[in-house]
């Protein structure tokens, strides 16, 4: 969740949401329009999905464990 928070400040969208399904439910609701800004903000929040995904994973089979700051200055810096 840390991780979630900082993203939508450092890129201002403080208008999405912290709770998974209310994220899902505003997913599906910009899929109907396929304005510029809907097309960045669906793909910000997919390439944050996936980040925070291959993090979980490292920490579970690789025993690699970052905290959410050390995470987000690697992540950004690396990609």
């Amino acid at each position: 969740m840390e991780v979630w928070k900082q993203l939508k400040k450092d890129i201002k969208i403080s208008n999405v949401p912290e709770i998974w399904d209310q994220i899902v439910l505003m997913m599906e609701n910009m899929a109907c329009s396929n304005s510029i800004w809907n097309v960045v903000n669906r793909l910000i929040i997919a390439a944050t999905i996936y980040y925070i995904w291959k993090e979980r994973n490292d920490r579970i089979f690789a025993q690699d464990s970052k905290s959410a700051e050390v995470w987000w200055f690697s992540t950004l810096r690396n990609n």
